[in-house]
C-alpha cells in the first residue's frame, strides 16, 4: 500500500514539474510605431485660427519701435518659426510702401538672443520685435492693422491691443516715424518670434 502511495507522490510531482507558466515577453514597438509617436510629438505649424494677433510702437528717437504680439487662442499647441514672411501696413483700404526686413537668425538687433521654434499653447505667447523708421512721404497715414503671413501661410491681421482701464498714453498703431532721409524708402525691420513669459 505504502509504495503505491509513493509512486503516486512521484507522479504527482513529475506532472508538476512538467508544467511550464510562460514568461510574459513585454511588446517591442515596430519601427512604424516608434516613427509616428515622433512625428506626432511636434506640433504642426500654426494657423489663423490658432492665433490672435495685436501690434503696437512707440516713439523711439525718431524711429518707432514695438512688437507684433501672437496668443494661441485654438485648442492645441502649434509651431511659430521665424519671423512672419510677410508684413503689410494698412491704412485704411491702403497698404503702405515700406521696404520689409526679416532677420531669420535673431530675436533682436545685433546681440539679441538666436532666434529658434517657438512652442504656442493655447493661453501661450510669442512676440516678433520691429523697428520702423523714415516716413518721407508726404501723407501721414493713421496705421489700422498690420497684415502677417506667418511661415506656415496662415495670414493674420493684428490690430492694437486692448486698452488697460486707468493707463494713459498706452502704446498702439499710432502715426509713422519722422522723416530722417528725404528721399529714402521708408524700411520696417521685423525679427523672428520669441516667446514671452507670464
Amino acid at each position: 500500500m505504502r509504495s503505491h502511495l509513493v509512486t503516486a507522490a512521484f507522479a504527482f510531482a513529475a506532472a508538476a514539474c512538467s508544467t511550464v507558466v510562460p514568461t510574459p515577453v513585454p511588446a517591442t514597438p515596430t519601427a512604424t510605431q516608434t516613427v509616428s509617436a515622433t512625428v506626432s510629438a511636434t506640433p504642426a505649424l500654426c494657423q489663423a485660427e490658432d492665433l490672435d494677433a495685436t501690434a503696437w510702437w512707440q516713439g523711439a528717437t525718431g524711429s518707432v519701435a514695438g512688437a507684433i504680439d501672437l496668443t494661441g487662442v485654438g485648442g492645441r499647441a502649434c509651431l511659430v518659426d521665424g519671423p512672419p514672411t510677410l508684413v503689410r501696413l494698412w491704412s485704411g483700404d491702403v497698404a503702405l510702401d515700406v521696404v520689409v526686413y526679416r532677420p531669420v537668425d535673431l530675436v533682436g538687433p545685433e546681440g539679441s538672443p538666436t532666434a529658434g521654434p517657438v512652442v504656442l499653447r493655447p493661453g501661450g505667447r510669442a512676440s516678433a520685435f520691429l523697428i520702423w523708421s523714415d516716413w518721407c512721404a508726404v501723407m501721414l497715414p493713421q496705421i489700422t492693422e498690420v497684415e502677417i503671413t506667418l511661415s506656415g501661410g496662415a495670414t493674420l491681421r493684428a490690430h492694437s491691443p486692448p486698452p488697460t482701464p486707468g493707463i494713459i498714453g498706452q502704446p498702439g498703431l499710432d502715426g509713422p516715424p519722422r522723416c530722417d532721409q528725404p528721399g529714402a524708402r521708408s524700411v520696417l525691420t521685423v525679427w523672428a518670434f520669441a516667446a514671452l513669459q507670464g
